[in-house]
């Protein structure tokens, strides 16, 4: 692994304090959303997305993320039909 040279880690070190200052603290207070709330949000995004885009898109996730995509994607298609698997 190669070294950094001195002018190189300046540069790091104040994009470093750059990008902190515009970061928000983690919310300590936060509470798990219900899952039926987070299959909504993903599906709204997936939604806003294909609607924002006119090309082809590639949504990439696992389990969850995807069937929330997909029953986003196919409202009112009943789920037990859906061409999923979620291990």
């Amino acid at each position: 692994m190669a070294r950094l040279g001195m002018d190189e880690l300046y540069a790091r070190k104040a994009f470093n304090r750059r990008v902190s200052r515009t970061l928000s603290p983690i919310d300590l207070t936060y509470t798990s959303r219900s899952n039926e709330t987070f299959m909504e949000r993903t599906g709204e995004t997936a939604r806003q997305l294909v609607g924002k885009f006119s090309q082809n898109i590639l949504m990439v996730g696992h389990g969850a993320v995807v069937l929330g995509i997909t029953t986003g994607l196919l409202e009112g298609y009943p789920l037990s039909m859906l061409p999923y698997g979620v291990c």
